[in-house]
């Protein structure tokens, strides 16, 4: 007897009153007796080999019913989340800066979390409401809050206008050109800091795809460095999504005499091949200082020069200027572009400044990231307080740190305060072009999300 059993058991929360409490099972259930009279049955009437196959047949039947009842939950479960999103509200130890985040990625919600505001940050969930509704609740019900971050979903592109807003991306990529002789891949200065490191330790490596050093790598190496670095914020991959990728990858390893300090999956995609998966012995990040990523990086391009590849894919970093991981990869002279992959479906962010205080100057000038001033043109946002007029070398100060940063297509400093202190500024015209100054009060306008002209206007 085939037995279908449906559970929606009730959620707390507005943003839980559909989500994830859908769960369908799929039983098959006799009674003792009539189970043995059924194989008792069976036994007498079909041989061993054709019992397995019936077995095997009736277990993939369960296994595809499971899914496909699944699937249009999980879909409409999905649609729902786009249309009213969970909503946290997210201080500071001290109670003294607040934002809120709107979107369903918590893993990047904390990573937001201890980027803006420190250690021991708490977190309050909010009563939901459709997209559009968001920005007045937010002023109604958290006057205090200072700044918002909105996922910007398929739903929310597609039949939503945000008006006032930064839109900034959740990741960006960077390409290395290894086309050129080895010698030129990487600046000069990084380029002997390079050698020197590989010379010192006696780095060496090699490439394989043995199961045994597959597994060892993901277990003691990349797991370990990953939660270490990450801590909440960790996009932790289980071992069947990495065992599937090493079907199309080989795994790099570094090795200091016969112990192996390092390693990275080179993952082989028709976008060209990617750097995945970096890890380290125990997950210790002091082989990370000795020059072990240097390493990895050069022995990368020395394996795939000699495979005749003219691009490496270093991989997703966050957009924020300082970074640690997007500087590493600018200053070893990678371009900076839109990144085709994403942890999550939502690959945009939308900045709205609600109110201007004195620890939002403070946030915004020490954390400059990449926006999109335009359509699919990459900028950077620099923020700073000045207490007075700014001048040429104020500007050269502020943006020197980003020359390098090769991919951003121009600069725009944000100047809090006053603002006759962004006029008159005068820039040399080579200067002018990828550098532009504007005053930080026109970001505190009325944010709003609207919907598009097509969309119904009731409700």
């Amino acid at each position: 007897m085939l037995k279908f059993h449906f559970s929606t058991p009730d959620g707390n929360g507005a943003e839980r009153n559909f989500s994830t409490c859908i769960n369908a099972k799929i039983s098959f259930q006799h009674s003792g007796r009539e189970r043995r009279a059924w194989e008792r049955d069976n036994e007498q009437r079909l041989p061993e080999c054709k019992r397995e196959i019936l077995n095997m047949t009736l277990n993939n039947f369960l296994i595809f019913m499971k899914k496909a009842i699944r699937f249009p939950c999980k879909e409409a479960e999905r649609y729902f989340r786009m249309l009213m999103p969970d909503v946290r509200f997210l201080a500071n130890r001290h109670k003294t800066f607040s934002l809120v985040y709107v979107g369903t990625d918590e893993k990047y919600r904390n990573y937001i979390g201890g980027l803006m505001l420190g250690e021991g940050f708490t977190t309050e969930s909010l009563p939901s409401d459709r997209i559009w509704h968001l920005p007045e609740k937010i002023r109604k019900n958290k006057p205090e809050c200072a700044l918002a971050l909105f996922e910007i979903s398929r739903f929310m592109e597609k039949h939503c206008r945000l008006e006032n807003a930064l839109i900034m991306p959740k990741w960006v990529e960077a390409d290395l050109d290894i086309s050129v002789p080895i010698e030129e891949v990487f600046p000069k200065r990084a380029a002997r800091d390079i050698r020197r490191r590989i010379k010192k330790n006696d780095y060496r490596y090699e490439v394989t795809r043995e199961k045994s050093l597959s597994d060892h790598f993901y277990y003691n190496m990349y797991l370990p460095y990953i939660q270490s670095l990450f801590d909440d914020a960790a996009y932790l991959p289980d071992y069947h999504w990495y065992a599937g990728k090493m079907k199309h990858s080989e795994l790099l390893l570094v090795k200091r005499e016969d112990m192996i300090v390092a390693g990275i999956l080179l993952e082989y995609l028709k976008e060209g091949v990617l750097m995945n998966y970096v890890g380290y012995k125990d997950g210790d990040h002091r082989y990370v200082k000795e020059g072990a990523l240097n390493a990895l990086l050069y022995f990368t391009v020395v394996r795939l020069k000699e495979k005749h590849h003219r691009t490496l894919r270093l991989g997703l970093s966050k957009p924020f200027l300082n970074d640690g991981r997007l500087q590493y990869k600018t200053a070893k002279g990678a371009h900076i572009k839109e990144a085709i992959l994403s942890f999550t479906p939502e690959t945009k962010l939308a900045l709205a400044f609600f109110r201007n205080t004195p620890e939002l100057r403070d946030i915004m000038t020490n954390n400059p990231f990449i926006f999109y001033p335009e359509k699919h043109t990459l900028c950077g946002a620099i923020f700073t307080d000045a207490d007075r007029s700014l001048s040429y070398p104020d500007i050269e100060n502020l943006v020197s740190p980003f020359r390098h940063y090769q991919g951003l297509e121009k600069r725009r400093v944000y100047v809090f305060g006053n603002k006759n202190k962004c006029n008159n500024i005068l820039l040399p015209e080579e200067y002018a072009d990828k550098t532009a100054i504007f005053s930080a009060e026109t970001l505190f306008s009325d944010f709003r999300i609207t919907r598009n002209q097509k969309e119904n206007t009731h409700g």
